[in-house]
């Protein structure tokens, strides 16, 4: 699956990714963004919650 490597290179980004609920992940892989950082992605785990998109 592509979420078990999405990250892998980046084991904060990976740590972060893998903490958040499976349909906050999916919502991240359907974005197609990219991160450079778990705050980034916690951002948008945050906006994907706030905007009742994948919750």
């Amino acid at each position: 699956m592509a979420e078990s490597f999405l990250y892998s290179k980046n084991p904060e980004l990976d740590a972060c990714f893998q903490t958040l609920p499976k349909t906050i992940q999916e919502g991240i892989l359907q974005s197609g963004l990219e991160f450079q950082s778990a705050e980034e992605l916690r951002q948008f785990a945050r906006h994907l919650t706030e905007s009742g998109q994948n919750a």
